[in-house]
């Protein structure tokens, strides 16, 4: 089964990561063991510490309705957790608890009912951005004599799959490419931290594509349905860097004893989510932000970069109406 999370869920997760001790590790959507069925149960958040040779487990269960957590939803997380691991069970309500409700939980041993409440007082964060803005996608490819060859730039090139069917543009591709977590995101934090970022306005890189998903991606030089088709080795992606800052008013609340605050940017193209831990002067102690893992995950254009792992053919289908094919430029 899958790990799921919300972002009312996700809040109290980074909140827990700001308050929990130095050696606790806090996982959210954790599958702990039922002891009596012998089957995993998936717990919101649970925060796990050694302390003298035991794994101390607090268990976080939260529920984000509209109306106050009832008797029958507080009735069903106790007797869930009375068969887990759990040395700490808090029922946390986005909405308050039923009298009834509230009145179980301060019942069960090792129970403790939280809500979170507005609170009073403001915050404001200015999150840095660093967008990238592709300006060239140049592809080059391996001709049937095996000599390495550039291609000359346009977006609407064609990019296709081994069989021959197109899979998208060029300038898809590199658009793809540079939202990647593991290329995009490593170039715009070494633009972030750079000490003379302010000067940085121009990024250039060369991508190999030896690996999957970019093995096996082929271009033709004719509009010709018949012309050979020529793998892609590498493509160089140049573009702008864009420095920003977004504002980001806080929504204050308060969780047990703690004042906190969260909001949300949108950094890089994806949406954050933020959560600051106040001091007791209300100014702001600690910052935590992560990507929201309840936004979809964007797409470039309508269409996405397909791979397949056949022999390429010719003449199997015809490239897209107003597709430009691609020049050699050199040898």
């Amino acid at each position: 089964m899958p790990k799921r999370t919300n972002k009312k869920q996700q809040i109290v997760e980074m909140l827990k990561k700001l308050l929990a001790p130095q050696g606790c590790t806090v996982t959210p959507s954790k599958f702990l063991i039922d002891t009596k069925l012998n089957v995993k149960r998936e717990v919101d958040v649970v925060a796990e510490m050694t302390v003298d040779g035991h794994v101390f487990t607090q268990c976080f269960e939260i529920v984000g309705r509209t109306r106050p957590a009832d008797l029958i939803w507080v009735e069903g997380i106790v007797r869930k957790h009375e068969s887990l691991v759990t040395d700490r069970l808090y029922l946390v309500s986005w909405s308050g608890f039923s009298e009834d409700a509230l009145r179980l939980a301060q019942m069960t041993p090792r129970t403790f009912p939280i809500t979170v409440e507005p609170a009073a007082g403001a915050a404001t964060l200015y999150a840095d951005q660093v967008n990238v803005r592709l300006k060239r996608v140049s592809p080059r490819v391996q001709a049937s004599d095996g000599k390495i060859m550039g291609v000359e730039f346009h977006p609407d090139i064609t990019v296709f799959a081994a069989d021959g069917s197109p899979q998208g543009t060029i300038w898809q591709l590199g658009s793809w490419i540079i939202q990647l977590p593991a290329l995009g995101q490593p170039m715009i934090e070494l633009a972030h931290s750079h000490p003379r970022r302010q000067e940085m306005r121009w990024f250039e890189f060369n991508l190999p594509l030896a690996q999957p998903p970019f093995d096996n991606l082929w271009l033709r030089f004719e509009a010709d349905a018949r012309t050979e088709l020529q793998r892609m080795v590498a493509v160089n992606l140049q573009g702008e860097f864009e420095f920003a800052q977004e504002r980001v008013d806080l929504s204050m609340k308060t969780f047990a004893e703690n004042v906190f605050g969260h909001g949300e940017a949108v950094l890089g193209g994806v949406r954050h989510l933020l959560v600051a831990a106040m001091d007791e002067s209300m100014a702001v102690n600690k910052v935590h932000v992560e990507a929201d893992k309840t936004s979809p995950t964007r797409k470039v254009g309508s269409s996405k970069i397909k791979t397949a792992s056949r022999t390429p053919k010719r003449g199997t289908r015809k490239a897209k109406g107003g597709m430009n094919p691609p020049k050699r430029v050199r040898r």
